[in-house]
Order: structure tokens, then C-alpha cells, then sequence
């Protein structure tokens, strides 16, 4: 860290001294800062991001630069593909990365004949999972001895099946089990999820 800033700040010392305080400290050597005021030693500690920021002090005025955190709930909502970056439902979380150990299965995991799933097509299906809206109720994780992996809800009221064989897209299948009303499709992944498979969820 950088130790012992406000001195700077206050104007005792200027940017050339402390630009050559840096650099001795950054090749290994105790910094003496001389000229103003009585003379005495820093001892400047400087690590990745610390030594950047004071890099940038010195060629800006002090009192312009302002460090802050990152805003990830602002980044999320102007990126939907970020919002993971903020808080997600542990339900997703958990759905996710059962998807993501299926990664792990080899040819014949299921049997004689049994495929692996592709990496590309798991990654398929954490993408679409991604875009789902996720005040809605999180699916279960499956995978298939011919390598598809698929999404499923299953509820008193409806079942729900989203199947992904090849990268980028999926079919999706979904039934209510009190009217029998039912819908399927072919989607293409786009960071959109079919409206009408939304709908059908909402009542599960």
C-alpha cells in the first residue's frame, strides 16, 4: 500500500518529488524526499493496481481523482448477459453448475454406446439459463445417454423441456397439466428466451 499520502495532497511535496520517490521505490531503494521542510525518509510499498493509481495523481489534479468500486448493478442492467455479476437466486446458481460438472462425463458414462456431451453444447444451455427470467421458478439440469443436456420443470401444474443437441440452439416443449394446452418450438440462442414458454412457466 501507499503509505503516508496526505502530504501530497496538502501540497508539502511535489509531483516531481513524488514522482521520483515512486520510481526509487519501485526499483527497490527507501525514497528521500528532500527540499521542502525538514528532511525524512518514505517508505513507499506499491502493489499492481496501488502503483497505477498513483501514476495517474500525477499527471491530474489530486483532487479531481476519485477511486470508486465498480457498479456491477449498473453493469447488469445495461448488459442482461452480466447480471451474474450481482446476486442471482441460489436456485440458478445451483442448476448452473450441476450443468457445468456434466462437462466431466466421458464416452460411455451411461452404458455401452452412451455419448458424452459436448462442452459447446453444455455452454448452449448455461447461455440460455443466463437469459431466462430469473423471478421465475429455476429448471433442473439433465443430460441424455445421447449427449443432449436439456432444462426441465415439473410441477403439479406443468412440465417444461428445453433440449440442447447442437450449439446454439434448443427445442423446448412445454404442457399444462390442468387445461392440457401445450407448446413446442426450435429456438436459435439470441439472449432471449421464447415468450410463450415464459408463459407457461409463470403458472408452474
Amino acid at each position: 500500500m501507499w503509505r503516508d499520502t496526505s502530504t501530497f495532497a496538502s501540497g508539502e511535496y511535489s509531483k516531481s518529488e513524488l514522482a521520483a520517490a515512486i520510481h526509487s521505490a519501485t526499483t527497490g531503494n527507501v525514497a528521500s524526499m528532500t527540499g521542502v521542510g525538514p528532511s525524512r525518509a518514505f517508505n513507499l510499498m506499491f502493489t499492481g493496481f496501488t502503483a497505477a493509481a498513483a501514476l495517474l495523481a500525477l499527471t491530474n489534479d489530486i483532487s479531481a481523482q476519485t477511486l470508486r468500486a465498480p457498479n456491477y448493478a449498473e453493469t447488469a442492467s445495461r448488459f442482461p448477459c452480466d447480471r451474474w455479476a450481482v446476486a442471482v437466486p441460489l436456485a440458478f446458481q445451483d442448476a448452473v453448475r450441476e450443468m457445468v460438472r456434466y462437462k466431466s462425463l466421458l464416452p460411455g458414462w451411461d452404458g455401452i454406446g452412451s455419448v458424452a456431451p459436448r462442452a459447446t453444447v453444455i455452454e448452449s444451455a448455461v447461455a440460455f439459463v443466463r437469459a431466462f427470467p430469473l423471478d421465475l421458478l429455476a429448471p433442473e439440469p439433465s443430460v441424455s445417454a445421447d449427449g443432449s443436456v436439456s432444462w426441465f420443470w415439473n410441477t403439479n401444474t406443468i412440465y417444461a423441456a428445453v433440449s440442447f443437441t447442437r450449439p446454439g440452439k434448443f427445442v423446448y416443449y412445454a404442457k399444462n397439466k390442468l387445461d392440457g394446452c401445450r407448446v413446442k418450438g426450435v429456438g436459435v440462442l439470441d439472449n432471449t428466451v421464447p415468450q410463450e414458454l415464459i408463459d407457461f412457466i409463470k403458472v408452474a
